[in-house]
């Protein structure tokens, strides 16, 4: 394969996690979103599909019995040389991400050696093209990386909803369909965050013995508390007069008893309990070994659950990052994405379940902080 790609500009991955949060505006009612996210259009999923077309990797469906049709894309080890540079102001962030492979041009950029297989879950209201710089970063260090659009999201079919639980199931059937196949080799680890995450934890309540590693990105065990945050963030944004007036909007369209009132519907109508789906009992079940990351800035997910599912199970190390909330999170692969390949290959991967080495975080002496 010889393709060259000019370099990248992903400040797109800033709108794309953004766009679950401003769903929560607009003429449908919160329990209609509830049960059926909205799909916004996405720039990233536009640029996805350009680098997707030009390496050559097909876009894929597949349904299985009993859920929905199921898009995904297979991107095999490619020698991606990714940079990123994240940057924050007090509350202001800025993210730009460059993706340059050049094979044609450079002999010595040959793919690296395959080491296994990372399955990569996007957040609630998002699709797999939020995980594209995570995707390549793990495809440059031997990774074979599934990026998948759960049910009722991107080009994936509609299915009732599962906060975790269904969606869960249907990554079980996935890669039980891809090691049959023979292109999803050992060792298997599942990468999640947020919505993604909570169905990464019940896929590997399933899988054991199948899977060797899980790594959750601000999961949640209750998602009417993510729920719940999720509005609060967006009646508390001020920053710009759209903003502003969309925070108007949602504070006077959902009141406390509006949101209640619309979780119970929404409960009823996908016949699932939204304040214990299951994903803490599911993660009591994960005899792998699991890092739980969380920002401690997050206002959406609240502290408590991150704490509430690490008590669960004693293979489970809980890290608390002092400078991230729940949407810079999603924006740390520059930083996170090394030290978690080392510890698939270390503390995971012997069975100890040591923690990541993770570097001195380079926002810690960030202006504004």
């Amino acid at each position: 394969m010889a393709k060259r790609f000019a370099p990248i500009i992903g400040a797109f991955m800033v709108a794309t996690i953004a766009a679950g949060l401003s769903s929560c505006s607009g003429v449908r009612s919160l329990a209609d979103r509830l049960v059926v996210p909205d799909r916004p259009q996405s720039q990233s999923a536009k640029l996805r599909d350009q680098v997707f077309e030009a390496l050559r990797v097909p876009e894929r469906e597949i349904r299985f019995e009993g859920g929905p049709s199921q898009t995904y894309w297979l991107l095999p080890p490619l020698p991606f040389a990714v940079t990123s540079d994240f940057t924050r102001e007090g509350n202001r962030f800025t993210l730009r991400f460059n993706l340059h492979v050049d094979t044609e041009h450079a002999p010595a950029a040959e793919p690296p050696e395959e080491v296994g297989s990372m399955v990569l879950l996007h957040g609630w209201g998002g699709e797999s093209s939020m995980m594209l710089p995570w995707a390549a970063s793990f495809s440059a260090l031997g990774y074979r990386t599934p990026l998948v659009d759960l049910r009722n999201h991107g080009l994936s079919g509609a299915a009732p909803a599962g906060y975790g639980l269904r969606e869960g199931q249907d990554i079980v059937h996935l890669i039980r369909y891809l090691r049959a196949q023979g292109e999803l080799p050992r060792p298997i680890y599942l990468l999640g965050l947020s919505y993604g995450a909570s169905a990464a934890i019940v896929a590997a309540a399933q899988l054991d013995g199948e899977i060797d590693g899980l790594i959750a990105l601000a999961p949640f065990d209750d998602p009417t508390e993510a729920i719940g945050g999720m509005i609060e963030s967006v009646k508390s944004d001020r920053s710009g007069f759209a903003r502003r007036a969309r925070a108007a909007f949602v504070r006077q369209r959902y009141t406390p008893e509006q949101i209640d009132a619309a979780i119970a519907e929404a409960g009823e109508r996908l016949d699932l309990d939204l304040r214990n789906p299951g994903v803490g009992d599911a993660l009591s079940r994960v005899n792998a070994c699991t890092l739980l990351i969380r920002g401690v800035k997050d206002d959406i997910v609240p502290v408590q659950a991150s704490r509430r599912l690490a008590a669960r199970n004693a293979r489970v190390e809980l890290i608390e990052l002092a400078n991230d909330d729940h949407i810079t999170l999603a924006m740390r692969f520059g930083w996170l994405g090394e030290p978690l390949v080392e510890w698939t290959a270390g503390g995971a991967s012997d069975g100890d379940c040591r923690p990541p080495n993770l570097p001195p975080d380079p926002l810690a002496t960030a202006p504004g902080d």
